[in-house]
């Protein structure tokens, strides 16, 4: 065979190809820039553009089956993603998010490196368990922003702490939500990845916490710190506020050391912690009404 043909071939196939890749750029970023649609909106315009362009006017078992598939290759990512943001939406209602933090804070007070340390768990917690830094940075980041101001750590540096504390939350077990995807990707069980996760994470956050923070940092009594935290269940009036997140430990670690005997799975752990949390610390209203 001629090499000169199978380099026009190659070429006549690349350009076809090339000529859908770009339509389905140019339809994302006209969804997405000019029309001001959601990201996942856009997305779902450029691919039909691309399956038009690409000469696949009707391609409905095509797509169903792709949806199908796709839907339940992540199954398990998106169970355990859901079931963790329903306990966070729980814990950080019932006042359980807060009295966790307020006594991370108050407990480390008067030593600045533990106080730093304490604040970079704080704001790793949500990620750490919804796998999302947008989650940390909206609860406790907001919470322990006041915290960071109050130690004299600038408005810039403070921001920075936050923004890297969430990043590094999100990648901290027990749910990395990219680990997930690689596992379900390749159908590898995500089991085993909590120390290397914690090790990975864990350690940066700290060492840019204090990098940023420590050069700033001023020395505060225990009562100007709570004078700026402003947290709900801060006053310890409920005696068994902690038990949701002291269920959700021990089912963490006896699914860690007993699989045999605790083999529930990280969705139905989230979940029945969650049901405790119902049952703890101040009432939660799923369905709230504004009245102007």
């Amino acid at each position: 065979m001629n090499p000169n043909d199978t380099a026009v071939a190659i070429s006549t196939v690349g350009y076809h190809e090339l000529f859908t890749f770009f339509a389905m750029v140019i339809a994302f970023c006209a969804g997405a820039f000019f029309l001001k649609l959601p990201i996942g909106v856009a997305l779902v315009i450029g691919s039909l553009v691309g399956v038009v362009v690409g000469g696949y006017v009707f391609p409905l078992p095509e797509l169903m089956r792709h949806l199908v598939e796709g839907m339940f290759a992540y199954l398990d990512p998106i169970m355990i993603i859901a079931s963790a943001t329903i306990f966070m939406y729980i814990i950080e209602r019932n006042g359980l998010l807060g009295a966790l933090a307020n006594w991370l804070v108050r407990s480390f007070a008067s030593i600045p490196v533990l106080l730093l340390a304490a604040v970079t768990f704080a704001i790793m917690f949500p990620g750490m368990l919804t796998g999302s830094s947008t989650a940390a940075v909206l609860t406790t980041g907001a919470l322990m922003a006041p915290v960071l101001r109050c130690l004299g750590i600038p408005r810039a540096q403070t921001g920075a702490i936050i923004a890297l504390a969430a990043l590094y939350g999100m990648t901290a077990p027990p749910v990395n939500i990219p680990a997930l995807i690689i596992g379900a990707g390749i159908d590898l069980p995500y089991v085993g990845m909590d120390l290397p996760l914690l090790v990975l994470s864990v350690p940066l956050a700290l060492c840019a916490t204090w990098y940023l923070g420590l050069p700033h940092c001023k020395k505060v009594s225990p009562k100007e710190i709570k004078s700026h935290l402003k947290t709900p269940a801060a006053d310890g009036s409920y005696p068994f506020l902690f038990l949701p997140l002291v269920v959700l430990i021990i089912l963490l670690l006896g699914e860690r050391f007993y699989p045999n005997v605790f083999m529930l799975g990280l969705p139905m752990i989230f979940l029945l912690s969650a049901v405790v949390g119902l049952f703890t610390g101040a009432p939660v209203k799923f369905l709230t009404v504004s009245r102007e």
